[in-house]
């Protein structure tokens, strides 16, 4: 699988023909979709088996919604689902409980939701209800508006290897066990789930879990004290994404006005001064780019900013012809609040930011130059070398290469290195009986060293974490998450270099 999805990678940083790119991105999704089903397959023999452990650390709640979020906005985009999340004023941003779990499941029930959704809207919505002891539980909803279930099969949805019937394998995949692993990670973290549903009419998923806030271990972005003054227009036509943009305008002492067209909104504009418009692009009878368009002939250098919020890059700017692009921002939905805050906050200042907000990642190759990194590279399997060799050749670098631990001893004592990345499998010595020699033996002259393991369960990382590594990735390896291990090496490097200067005597001359 490594060799699969990273070769794929590589060959999309590619040009490409049409023909050669339709093949390629049906590898990767055919790829992804098999490692989904080996993780599953995993992670049910792990929770059948007795041997899952949950984790009990603080967590912002929000970042974890939006996570899942942004992990499905393109297959909600090209389904053209609007895809959002409404956290109640009432819940804490941080809480304790296992983020990593808490995301799986969300991210099965939203994946499901928007496998199933032809047309409309995925809504994860938190919320506080009280139990029956007096407590408050944390109530997390996940609601679509697709084909819906019948009451005859609801009853065995959370069965494992069990879908609604063998016609909806056959139309959208999957191996019936995300549902099942659901289930029993809820009742592992001492809550409940359950669902209602109806044909054609959407489907609800109900999740009660243990509600327990935490401190904050970050503080939230300071809202600025002028912004009571300050006056927003929000155009959508979809009533739940204007509910959920007013609630955070509140949150924030904006004055807000939510209708729901084109038409609409130039009505408003023409009755009051708007300090900022945030308009969606897809709307019916008249949309987002024909809306900013009609503002700027209508008012020329006393048109509002506008943000433009957008499910993909498709809108015309060229429709703007002779004017000069009048949007201010665009940003791609779903939105995270903290990134909505701070468009926000410049376009408020006169500043204007016309890039896409979060666009697809590629190879860059002058990472390197920014980065600059010594790489030794640990990896005894040939696929699994190439990919990393290549991988690390686009980014810039010209890593050295090495089969299993021994040689990475040997290569230590020819030369110096920034960074080992360690596969921890390998013969004669594995990764983690080389990393212990090193830590003994050289001490904090050593590299940094990421462990690189197919291994994603929390054991696997404590077994890394106690062998001596400094951080660890997992396989197949993530382009992104690659290259935030070599950004935390290389800061890593650079406030070690800056210790030595400070400690290094000065030697006054007579």
């Amino acid at each position: 699988m490594n060799g699969v999805i990273g070769m794929t990678s590589l060959l999309l940083d590619h040009e490409l023909s049409p023909e050669s790119l339709d093949c390629v991105n049906v590898i990767r999704s055919s790829s992804n979709a098999l490692l989904t089903i080996i993780n599953d397959i995993l992670d049910f023999s792990k929770i059948e088996s007795g041997k899952l452990d949950l984790e009990n650390e603080p967590f912002c709640l929000r970042d974890c919604v939006e996570e899942v979020l942004e992990l499905l906005a393109n297959q909600a985009a090209e389904k053209k689902i609007e895809l959002m999340a409404s956290i109640g004023p009432e819940v804490s941003e941080w809480i304790s409980g296992d983020v990593t779990r808490t995301r799986q499941i969300l991210l099965n029930l939203v994946s499901n939701a928007v496998k199933f959704t032809a047309q409309g809207e995925v809504v994860i919505s938190a919320a506080l209800r009280e139990s029956e002891s007096g407590e408050n539980i944390l109530y997390l909803v996940v609601r679509d508006t697709g084909i819906g279930i019948t009451l005859k099969k609801i009853k065995d949805l959370f069965q494992p290897f069990t879908q609604v019937d063998s016609s909806t394998t056959r139309r959208f995949g999957g191996t019936g066990l995300g549902l099942a692993i659901s289930k029993r990670l809820t009742e592992l973290m001492g809550g409940s789930i359950w669902v209602t549903s109806e044909p054609r009419q959407g489907s609800v998923f109900h999740l009660k879990i243990p509600y327990r806030p935490a401190p904050a271990q970050k503080l939230p972005r300071a809202v600025p004290d002028d912004w009571r003054s300050k006056r927003i227009l929000v155009v959508d036509d979809n009533q739940t994404n204007l509910r959920i943009l007013t609630a955070h305008l509140d949150h924030w002492k904006l004055t807000s006005l939510a209708v729901s067209s084109g038409i609409e909104a130039l009505e408003a504009m023409r009755k009051e001064r708007w300090d900022a418009v945030l308009l969606d692009w897809h709307m019916p009878e008249m949309d987002g780019d024909q809306l900013a368009l009609a503002v700027k002939q209508e008012f020329g250098n006393a048109a509002p900013p506008m943000i433009m919020l957008s499910s993909g890059t498709a809108f015309s700017k060229e429709r703007f012809g002779n004017f000069e692009n009048p949007l201010a921002a665009v940003l791609l939905k779903p939105v995270r609040r903290q990134q909505l805050q701070r468009t926000l906050a410049g376009v408020l200042n006169g500043l204007t930011d016309r890039r896409i907000a979060r666009s697809t990642k590629t190879l860059d190759s002058n990472f390197a130059r920014r980065v600059p990194l010594r790489i030794l590279l640990a990896e005894d399997n040939p696929v699994n070398q190439k990919v990393a060799v290549r991988i690390l050749e686009r980014l810039g670098y010209r890593p050295d290469v090495v089969g299993n631990g021994l040689e990475v001893l040997e290569a230590l004592r020819r030369q110096t290195y920034d960074m080992v990345l360690m596969d921890v499998h390998m013969p004669e010595m594995n990764g983690l009986d080389a990393t212990r020699h090193i830590v003994i033996t050289l001490s904090k002259n050593r590299p940094w060293i990421t462990a690189l393991t197919a291994g994603a369960m929390k054991e696997n990382r404590d077994e890394c974490i106690a062998a001596g590594v400094d951080d660890y990735l997992t396989k197949p390896i993530n382009v992104q998450e690659l290259q935030d291990g070599l950004v935390r090496c290389f800061r890593n490097f650079k406030a070690r270099a800056n210790e030595q200067e400070l400690t290094v005597p000065i030697i006054r001359q007579a």
